[in-house]
């Protein structure tokens, strides 16, 4: 599956890293001084993804200001289908067809969970569109065979509704009221594993940092500032520190974002580095004069 990924990419100038944990491929695309991260998470068999690695996989997208997506060949009863986005532990999960349409600007309007399948009402195109046929939410509602509540909450909020009553919907007031699926994901807020990670989290909380942590990842540190957005790995051991700066320095080159590498002792790696103890006394001044 990863050659056609990678084709797919390439096709519609994304430019790409690879790396094996909570993503496979970290890709970005320039529009207009504007960016498209994605994170994608490629298995064949999406039964086998885990819970852990799509919560890792939200608290990155979310705080990089990505999108992430699994994509997959079919699940253990049945293939993925074109045009259909399925879900798996919140993360929106596609076939190689269906992120190549969304790599082109064709976001799918149907989703598919256990209960079947569903698409997203645009509440004011369905309040304008009842009122243009001049018909009260009862009335509409008795035509469809729906409740008035039902057609009073999709023009109250955007809300998934049965693809069978959108298509009615829209048959009988002749306009289209769908919207495309959200590829958004809940942010997930991910605790620290080591004592090492927390103190440098509190650290950069000092100097004016949001912090969240991420794992299965070249790095373990998400921090924010109202301007900033520094990726960060803090390691104790300085071995383990270099053996992920390569896949770090490959991730922050794709997604244009600065990334700095804290550890206990100094250590000499192609990325900006700076030790706990620096830390400590750091700015938010220093910090970006470091990065610079």
């Amino acid at each position: 599956m990863m050659p056609e990924i990678e084709h797919v990419l390439e096709e519609n100038n994304y430019d790409y890293c690879l790396y094996s944990g909570c993503f496979d491929v970290a890709a970005n695309k320039m529009n207009n001084l504007t960016e498209n991260i994605l994170l994608l998470k490629v298995l064949e068999n999406i039964d086998s993804f885990l819970e852990d690695q799509a919560a890792n996989l939200s608290a990155i997208s979310n705080n990089i200001n990505g999108n992430a997506l699994l994509v997959g060949k079919k699940t253990r009863t049945e293939k993925l289908q074109n045009n259909i986005v399925y879900e798996r532990f919140n993360i929106p999960t596609v076939n190689i067809h269906t992120l190549e349409m969304i790599l082109e600007g064709n976001v799918p309007y149907i989703f598919r969970t256990r209960g079947g399948l569903f698409s997203e009402i645009n509440p004011e195109k369905l309040k304008n569109a009842r009122k243009a046929a001049g018909l009260s939410q009862k009335e509409l509602a008795d035509e469809i065979g729906i409740t008035k509540k039902s057609v009073y909450e999709h023009e109250s909020k955007r809300m998934r509704a049965d693809l069978h009553m959108v298509e009615k919907l829209e048959q009988f007031l002749d306009e289209d009221l769908s919207e495309p699926v959200s590829l958004n994901t809940n942010n997930k807020e991910i605790q620290p594993k080591g004592n090492f990670e927390k103190t440098v989290s509190g650290y950069l909380n000092k100097i004016g940092f949001s912090t969240n942590f991420a794992y299965k990842s070249p790095f373990n540190i998400i921090a924010t500032s109202d301007n900033l957005l520094v990726i960060s790995d803090a390691e104790e051991k300085s071995n383990k520190a270099k053996k992920k700066a390569p896949k770090m320095a490959e991730f922050i080159s794709v997604i244009n974002k600065p990334g700095i590498v804290v550890t206990k002792d100094e250590i000499n790696i192609d990325l900006p580095t700076v030790t706990e103890k620096q830390l400590k006394s750091m700015k938010l001044r220093d910090i970006e004069k470091l990065i610079k």
